[in-house]
């Protein structure tokens, strides 16, 4: 705890300067330019997520195929083959 306030403006006052210091310039700002680095991963990734971005999320012409198979009970599938598969991947 600070007890001697006046003791601590003196000090203060002491090491307090308003003297400005001048800037060295060791070289001229002109001559530096903001660059950026991609590396060739990053330039591989951005191009395989504009591939992904034109393939469309669903495949229209194979779930139409399916809907007409489903339409015209084609292809019915039992809760056994279902559950042989679901196990088959486990």
């Amino acid at each position: 705890m600070i007890t001697n306030v006046s003791g601590v403006l003196e000090t203060y006052k002491v090491y307090k300067t308003d003297e400005k210091y001048p800037v060295l310039k060791t070289s001229r700002q002109e001559d530096f330019k903001d660059t950026v680095a991609i590396s060739d991963k990053a330039q591989d990734y951005q191009s395989v997520r504009m591939a992904l971005a034109n393939v469309p999320d669903v495949r229209e012409e194979l779930v139409a195929a399916i809907k007409l198979k489903y339409e015209a009970n084609k292809n019915v599938v039992s809760a056994s083959d279902i559950a042989d598969k679901l196990i088959d991947k486990i």
